[in-house]
């Protein structure tokens, strides 16, 4: 799916965390529901890190849903990309979840259902807003939940779940963001598929590097 091209240094590491990607399309919804579309591993793990850790550094608690390989990653960058963000981590407001397992917890007959899903979320973020010393904390939550059945073939499903987050995001008032491959775009036939997850998004950002990611990105236009 990735192809894994990690940044030269430590330092440009680092600095590649605070540089969003360009802003691809944006819809005034009153929601933060954004997506990013990026062309390889390492660009998809720096979005993610400097969302969480911009949430972690402002007081809130975040989690993270994905792979176990991103899982990993992500907690080695966001443990290296500052002590506010390893302390964040040691009181309990970061956490994350395999992507798989999530989704066999709402899915049934390869759809998401709304009642499971709705209940599953909503408890997950009733925990997560409620600190450890009492407190109410604003909730981030980010990964690779749609992005994840879009790959196997189920866009319907993809859709869904993303309609799904937007209730979330409105009940709650969550923070999300959604993390898709632009390899998932090699096909004709997922113009369609992207143009309606884009709507269900109050912002996408693309990774526009090199002519063959414009040209890919142009075609679905």
């Amino acid at each position: 799916m990735w192809s894994h091209k990690p940044p030269s240094s430590p330092a440009a590491k680092k600095l590649s965390h605070r540089r969003a990607m360009p802003l691809f399309a944006k819809r005034m919804v009153g929601r933060c529901h954004e997506a990013q579309f990026c062309s390889d591993d390492s660009l998809f793990l720096d979005g993610f890190t400097r969302f969480i850790g911009t949430a972690l550094k402002n007081g809130s608690t975040a989690f993270f849903i994905g792979t176990a390989s991103h899982r990993i990653s992500l907690f080695e960058r966001l443990c290296a990309e500052s002590q506010e963000t390893r302390a964040a981590i040691r009181q309990g407001r970061y956490f994350a979840l395999e992507a798989g397992e999530f989704l066999s917890n709402v899915m049934v007959n390869d759809m998401p259902d709304a009642g499971w899903f709705l209940k599953a979320v909503g408890d997950l973020v009733a925990s997560a807003a409620s600190g450890a010393d009492g407190t109410h904390s604003r909730v981030a939550a980010c990964g690779e939940w749609a992005p994840f059945l879009w790959e196997e073939g189920k866009a319907d499903a993809a859709i869904r779940l993303e309609e799904l987050w937007n209730e979330i995001a409105e009940k709650y008032d969550v923070d999300i963001l959604c993390g898709y491959s632009l390899e998932i775009l090699r096909c004709e036939e997922d113009s369609y598929t992207f143009h309606r997850i884009r709507e269900e998004h109050s912002a996408v950002r693309a990774d526009r590097s090199g002519e063959a990611t414009q040209a890919l990105l142009a075609s679905h236009l």
